[in-house]
């Protein structure tokens, strides 16, 4: 937000006066700058941070002796959609000062009152000749206040605004407002206004927000005098900055309401405070003292409007649905996981996919196996351990032992270089039942099943 005071009247001297009159030609004044000064504003403008508010107060003539007392910007979130913010400034008027209105430049798109009047043309016309274009017209609610009550008097006139934008190479610029605030007797002045600019939504997939809340930041600043649709309205001023007071406290405000439901993420900058309001329950307050110099000062808040009830919902239905949908996911991957299962395997050799368990006897160890000669000890040394050892009692000199294995056959269909694949897989049950007599083989009987794998 921009304040600028204009008075009616200008000292005639060397310099070209400007005034917020539909006659003025600024553009002309903007030409007969020069040209190093304004190629510096541009570079300070670019590298200045970015904010969403920003706030400025300009005086028709240079070097004014006015002097802003008492600034408080206050925004009042009473829900994401519905956001007030109120300019609460005191006027120190010099002792040559003389009568004058202020002009509040704010770079965004206010939302009018239609209960505070019609729009005023002459503002209309003073953009138009600016090379602006108007998107908006109408009036603020504008009061005055009094110590120690501090009870507010409206302006029936109200606050007249036009908000408008500019052409850039890239577009249209972003809307700005001009609110002209007409002179009053006193000095402590409220303009009460309605936007949804102040807080603007972070990015969220749909389920973090469905379930947490969705998240969103607030801010306010002074002195950020970035925007290009404000340009026509400081550039060349310099000298009509309007300082604060030293004297007072000027500070950034937001207000909260629904505090059990707020959660705060992130504060900037540090020195911000926060703290409950001891004069309205269920809010929260997050406050931020002006640097009293030029410099930009920014206040962000991110936070988050969570509903219990939405989270319990949400987590019932999640649930619910899991439920629903757990048997037909189960016969899905089932199926799935059958069809895959044999899948596409990568080996150096087809002889090398085979996959076996237990005791296999290779075929050359059955062929030195001989009926009446091997005995129990040259079985075990060549064979290895058994799987199963079987002796007698009736009869202790005959003694049974049997090597139980398992191989599993895939059924190639085909490949390529490295990968194959097949359809399935085939098993054999390979059982062979070695019988001694006397410690001596007298019988060697081998035996395979095979059988469909399904996984």
């Amino acid at each position: 937000m921009r304040v600028m005071l204009v008075p009616e009247a200008f000292p005639v001297g060397k310099r070209k006066p400007w005034t917020l009159s539909p006659l003025a030609s600024f553009s002309e004044l903007l030409l007969k700058r020069s040209s190093w000064r304004a190629a510096l504003i541009v570079l300070c403008l670019c590298l200045w941070p970015h904010a969403v508010q920003g706030q400025a107060f300009l005086a028709s003539r240079p070097n004014p002796e006015v002097m802003i007392g008492s600034l408080f910007v206050h925004a009042s979130v009473l829900d994401v959609d519905r956001v007030t913010v109120d300019v609460f400034f005191r006027i120190l008027h010099g002792a040559t000062d003389m009568p004058q209105d202020l002009y509040l430049l704010w770079p965004s798109e206010v939302i009018r009152d239609p209960r505070a009047g019609r729009p005023d043309p002459s503002l209309d016309r003073f953009v138009e000749s600016l090379g602006m274009t108007v998107i908006d017209a109408g009036r603020l609610p504008l009061a005055s206040t009094v110590p120690p009550n501090y009870e507010r008097e409206p302006n029936p006139s109200g606050a007249s605004f036009v908000t408008v934008v500019t052409r850039e190479p890239s577009g249209l610029s972003p809307p700005a407002t001009l609110i002209k605030i007409p002179w009053s007797p006193r000095n402590i002045l409220v303009l009460t206004m309605r936007m949804k600019s102040v807080i603007q939504p972070r990015t969220a997939s749909w389920l973090e927000g469905l379930y947490s809340g969705w998240r969103y930041t607030a801010a306010l600043s002074f002195h950020d005098l970035r925007f290009m649709a404000l340009r026509p309205f400081y550039v060349g001023r310099e000298a009509h900055i309007v300082q604060l007071a030293n004297e007072d406290f000027h500070r950034l405000q937001i207000t909260f309401a629904h505090a059990d439901r707020l959660r705060i993420e992130a504060i900037s900058p540090a020195a911000a405070l926060s703290r409950l309001n001891e004069e309205k329950d269920n809010t929260q307050t997050i406050s931020l003292f002006l640097d009293k110099s030029s410099n930009p000062t920014a206040l962000q808040v991110q936070f988050i409007y969570s509903e219990f009830l939405q989270t319990v919902l949400v987590t019932v239905v999640l649930f619910l649905f899991a439920q629903l949908i757990s048997p037909w996911l189960i016969f899905v991957t089932k199926g799935v996981w059958r069809f895959l299962r044999p899948g596409i395997h990568v080996k150096l050799a087809r002889t090398t996919r085979e996959r076996q368990a237990g005791v296999l006897l290779a075929p050359e160890h059955m062929d030195q196996i001989a009926v009446g000669e091997s005995t129990y000890e040259n079985i075990l040394r060549l064979c290895g351990p058994p799987s199963e050892d079987q002796a007698h009692s009736a009869t202790p000199d005959q003694r049974t032992i049997l090597y139980r294995g398992r191989r599993w056959v895939p059924r190639w269909v085909g490949g390529f270089g490295l990968l194959t694949a097949a359809t399935g897989w085939d098993v054999e049950d390979h059982d062979v039942e070695i019988s001694f007599e006397r410690g001596r083989v007298v019988d060697v009987q081998t035996r395979v099943r095979r059988s469909r794998y399904l996984p």
